[in-house]
């Protein structure tokens, strides 16, 4: 009787090994399903925001708050230009796939010319005008050479 106390949990084992095995395997298949489908999704989402084109719309999107800033900088107003700025900074944020797509020499143009105003007026405590000034400019003709 003894044996056949210690045969009963063999057999369960034996009907639970491939039970459990059927279910890893499951498991592993979804998982790698799952990382597949995030993958084309991804890549699907890359591409639409890559391809997509810079509108005219948008050009001027990015350059208006900085020529607004050019001009506050003129009169002397360095707040504003601040404010104007971290607007673009936005709008840049959510076009600078679209943008790097279209012209990458435009694109790293973009990333020394707003480095510029950020070392300029953003990041400097004591921010000289002229410098600002031609730091805007910069960044506004960097935006304009991908056109």
């Amino acid at each position: 009787m003894a044996s056949n106390k210690s045969a009963s949990p063999n057999k369960f084992l034996l009907l639970l090994i491939p039970v459990l095995a059927l279910s890893t395997i499951w498991g592993i298949k979804t998982l790698a399903g799952s990382t597949k489908t995030s993958e084309a999704t991804a890549a699907i989402a890359s591409s639409q925001s890559a391809t997509a084109k810079l509108s005219p719309e948008m050009m001027t999107e990015l350059q208006k708050p900085l020529t607004e800033a050019v001009e506050e900088l003129e009169g002397g107003d360095f707040a504003k230009p601040k404010r104007e700025y971290a607007e673009w900074k936005e709008t840049w944020k959510a076009q600078e796939a679209a943008f790097k797509q279209q012209s990458p020499a435009a694109y790293d143009k973009v990333e020394q010319a707003y480095r510029e105003v950020e070392a300029s007026l953003i990041n400097s405590p004591n921010p000289d005008k002229e410098k600002s000034i031609d730091a805007f400019k910069s960044l506004i003709a960097a935006i304009q050479s991908a056109q």
